[in-house]
């Protein structure tokens, strides 16, 4: 993963951790807004995908954890494709 692109770096925190070891390791970002009321983008790219998401503060609500797992590819009989 690389360096995650916040529209305003300034309102919004942006902190890098890691979980897990060895080769179940993952990178992590960590989004924090300072004030309610903020409306940005943030843009995250891998080696695979890369991430487009909108970020919204709220007084009360809020979302803990994001996250996407990749979808097991099968092999499609008879075409040889996945």
């Amino acid at each position: 993963m690389s360096e995650p692109a916040i529209g305003d770096s300034v309102r919004w925190e942006l902190l890098p951790g890691t979980s897990g070891k060895g080769t179940a390791l993952q990178s992590l970002t960590m989004v924090k807004p300072y004030v309610s009321g903020l409306d940005t983008n943030l843009v995250v790219t891998t080696d695979k995908p890369t991430y487009y998401l909108r970020l919204i503060s709220r007084e009360t609500a809020y979302m803990a954890r994001i996250q996407r797992r990749a979808k097991q590819r099968e092999r499609v009989e008879g075409y040889g494709a996945y």
